[in-house]
């Protein structure tokens, strides 16, 4: 039980730096941008894997 809390503990500060800047930059956008970035971005993913597939065909 002791053994698997430092692991978390460990993970915490470098999980902890990427969450303040998020939360820095959230409130910057509006909430209607962030879901249309949101779109976007999973577009973009969406067609990257769609060119990929295609050329590894």
């Amino acid at each position: 039980m002791k053994a698997g809390t430092p692991a978390p503990d460990r993970e915490r500060p470098e999980t902890k730096v990427p969450k303040l800047r998020r939360e820095a930059i959230i409130p910057i956008l509006p909430r209607q941008w962030l879901w249309t970035y949101l779109l976007i971005k999973v577009m973009v993913v969406s067609m990257a894997i769609a060119t990929m597939s295609m050329i590894a065909r």
